[in-house]
């Protein structure tokens, strides 16, 4: 098993992402993250968010500039060092991503599974140790369903599928929790309450907390820093009090 991961810290070099020869997703960007930040992106659709996180992460490779990992440029690990380095990097995707007809402490188990060899990672699903269990189990809790460790995945709500995902991310046991738009399928009293719950468990662990986010108002609400996203560049990069009202109409206009 890799060893534990420390809060992570990013950097970004005058990034550029294209796909297939197009625009530009990203457009030489440049950024560092301290560890244990906790930083919203916020944009419209089609800003760059998604491909940013990705970035980030080390899933995708930048067509141009440097993406860093703790001062580690990630184009420059071998195969073997990258999963270890997105091994300490939990990832809660805008589709979940989750299994959906297994139980839940399945999904959860396979947060850890990049950092096990194929044997055990097979062992680990088929038939959990006491410890899996337990520590899964308790993170289930401290999100707020430890009853549905045996309930199948698909047979929960979105709320509680949210959830499950953080869980999976949080027994990764990561140094950094991005999350890419982790409230756009559920209602609005509930997206508050999944993104206090990523706020509140980040500090908890000290996290370096990543979030894109289409609703500005939580945005302001729960993260101390804010980056604007449109078209691929940076508009804005401040405390929620220090960007003006028409950098937000302009970030969002048509």
């Amino acid at each position: 098993m890799s060893p534990p991961c420390g809060s992570a810290c990013f950097t970004l070099r005058d990034v550029t992402v294209r796909y297939n020869g197009g625009p530009a997703a990203l457009d030489g960007v440049s950024l560092r993250v301290e560890p244990g930040e906790a930083v919203a992106f916020v944009g419209p659709s089609g800003a760059g968010k998604t491909t940013l996180l990705r970035v980030l992460a080390g899933s995708h490779r930048p067509s141009g500039g440097t993406a860093e990992l703790n001062g580690r440029a990630l184009d420059a690990l071998s195969p073997s060092e990258l999963r270890e380095a997105r091994a300490c990097i939990g990832f809660v995707h805008q589709d979940l991503s989750l299994i959906p007809n297994v139980r839940v402490i399945k999904n959860v188990i396979t947060g850890r599974l990049g950092r096990q060899s194929f044997w055990r990672s097979l062992r680990s699903m088929v038939l959990p140790s006491r410890d899996q269990v337990v520590t899964a189990h308790e993170i289930l809790d401290r999100v707020g369903i430890g009853e549905k460790l045996y309930e199948r995945t698909d047979r929960l709500s979105g709320g509680q599928q949210q959830r499950v995902a953080l869980a999976r991310a949080l027994f990764q046991e990561p140094g950094a929790l991005l999350a890419d738009e982790p409230v756009s399928s559920v209602d609005p009293a509930r997206a508050r309450d999944v993104i206090g719950l990523l706020r509140a468990v980040s500090e908890e662990r000290k996290l370096t907390l990543l979030c894109s986010l289409h609703d500005l108002a939580l945005a302001r609400e729960f993260f101390p820093r804010l980056i604007g996203v449109r078209q691929g560049r940076f508009m804005f990069d401040a405390p929620p009090t220090e960007v003006a009202p028409r950098s937000f109409d302009h970030l969002y206009r048509m």
